[in-house]
């Protein structure tokens, strides 16, 4: 685990008794983000809207993912509370990913009047989170 605010760092293994404490460590903000992406990753599970919603859904996502990840060190599975409902969240946001990704990509292929289709995908954006 990387620095935290409080100025210490963490090696070594981690013991089940020790992740309430490592939780308690992190930042407040840190941790609010953290259960905020629980609550979506639960909330996506088994979520088949149309189309644009999966889009949308897709998008809040990922933007909620990358603020994570870009402001704060990843935390190890066995750090997150159990009501968080992903131990391991980049694959838990992997598969919520892979889950809306059809519908969103048949959304983004079909143009209306006020919106031609945008181009085919990148061959290599099949493979996001692999």
């Amino acid at each position: 685990m990387a620095n935290t605010a409080q100025g210490f760092r963490l090696t070594g293994r981690l013991a089940p008794e020790s992740a309430r404490e490592i939780w308690q460590a992190l930042e407040p903000g840190h941790r609010a983000a953290l259960e905020r992406l629980g609550k979506d990753l639960t909330a996506l599970q088994g979520f088949a809207g149309p189309p644009l919603d999966c889009a949308a859904a897709r998008v809040l996502l990922i933007h909620r993912w990358r603020r994570l990840i870009l402001l704060w060190p990843e935390v190890p599975p066995g750090v997150l509370p159990e009501d968080i409902p992903a131990g391991d969240l980049h694959s838990a946001v992997a598969a919520a990913y892979a889950r809306l990704t059809p519908d969103a990509e048949a959304w983004l292929d079909s143009g209306d009047a006020d919106m031609p289709a945008l181009p085919a995908p990148a061959p290599g954006s099949r493979t996001r989170f692999a």
